[in-house]
């Protein structure tokens, strides 16, 4: 049982559904859509920290405002399941258990491989196993390490905010602002004994907190009167970082990559920080942030995001593979791809209907 800290008034602001959320949820994962589908689109990693930036947010508060419930725990654990895993082992179902059966012939060496790998995916511990090994050659699961590491998140994140989370004194956020700190030391020294890949400062979750806590440290601002008008004008500190980037990117010769060292030591914390100061614009009330983040294709596309970002790859994988793996210069390439784009949109929504939206009635019972 969780007992409330002292004093604990939470302001119950996602009692209701924050819709424009939806908006930005949208923005994320068409970028990561567009990175594993256009070879040129070599930035659209940026929208994995989107992703982290809106679970510290939702998360956090969550957490806060069922601070005192005698289901603290249950609840946010039962719920968390609900959401993540169903379709998600469903897809693990469908690649280790009925292909094999179904399609043997399809079953290459690096698919054996990912068998050879397949309990850290149903385990939720393949960003560990990549941070030691690096990516794998067969990529049609690769996403699932952001999921890995997001169920890292959250389960230590309920105790963190029950230890410190106090409404009379800023400890907590004096919590967040060290393990932002944390996590570019982590990705700055992190490897010093060389233990890891390179891949170690992109998927491991303590390389990757301070997204997750820019996204904390905003919900807590949006509670607090003191910070509305900074948030109003958190659009200025998305402009500074944005020059912060392209900076780099310049001195870089024009490269934006999840495996450039500036990236991966200060950018992920730069990329994090343009996505709150937008999203503080847009919760505020920036007209301008809000209409745009209302808009109905991207609310649509954040609704049916979990099935998306999850499906993207392997259906592209699949009909690459049948179709003989045609260059990525060529245009049959992009012919497959634009299939692959709609039969995604067209699973994710059969998905959310069948299975996700049935499983997330549930969360209104624990």
């Amino acid at each position: 049982m969780a007992s409330a800290p002292e004093n604990t008034q939470p302001n119950h602001l996602l009692q209701n559904r924050i819709n424009i959320l939806d908006g930005f949820r949208g923005v994320a994962v068409i970028l990561v859509l567009l990175y594993h589908y256009l070879p040129f689109f070599s930035f659209g990693w940026v929208g994995v920290d989107l992703f982290f930036v809106l679970s510290g947010f939702l998360i956090t508060g969550k957490l806060i405002e069922s601070l005192g419930s005698k289901k603290y725990f249950l609840s946010f654990y039962c719920k968390r399941l609900l959401r993540i895993v169903p379709l998600y082992y469903l897809i693990l179902l469908l690649l280790f258990v009925l292909l094999p059966a179904a399609l043997p012939s399809f079953v290459s060496g690096s698919v054996n491989q990912l068998f050879s790998q397949q309990w850290h995916y149903w385990f939720f511990t393949v960003n560990i196993h990549d941070a030691f090994n690096g990516w794998p050659d067969n990529v049609t699961l690769v996403p699932l390490w952001s999921l890995a590491c997001e169920m890292q998140f959250y389960l230590f994140w309920p105790f963190v905010v029950l230890l410190f989370y106090r409404p009379s004194n800023n400890k907590f956020i004096t919590v967040l602002i060290v393990f932002i700190a944390a996590a570019i030391l982590f990705r700055l020294f992190g490897n010093a004994g060389h233990y890891f890949s390179s891949a170690f400062s992109y998927v491991l979750l303590p390389a990757r907190l301070d997204a997750f806590s820019i996204g904390a440290m905003l919900y807590i601002f949006v509670n607090d009167e003191r910070f509305a008008r900074l948030l109003k004008t958190g659009w200025k500190i998305s402009v500074v970082c944005l020059a912060l980037i392209l900076v780099v990117v310049f001195c870089q010769g024009g490269s934006w990559h999840l495996d450039d060292m500036l990236a991966s030591q200060a950018g992920y914390t730069l990329n994090a920080l343009f996505w709150g100061g937008l999203m503080g614009s847009a919760i505020q009330g920036n007209n301008g942030f809000r209409r745009f983040f209302s808009n109905g294709w991207l609310m649509n596309a954040g609704k049916y995001s979990y099935a998306i970002y999850i499906l993207h790859v392997p259906v592209k994988v699949v009909l690459l593979k049948f179709s003989g793996g045609p260059s990525t210069a060529s245009g049959s390439y992009y012919l497959i791809i634009l299939v692959a784009a709609v039969a995604t949109i067209l699973f994710s929504i059969i998905s959310f209907h069948l299975i996700e939206k049935r499983f997330l009635r549930l969360k209104t019972h624990v």
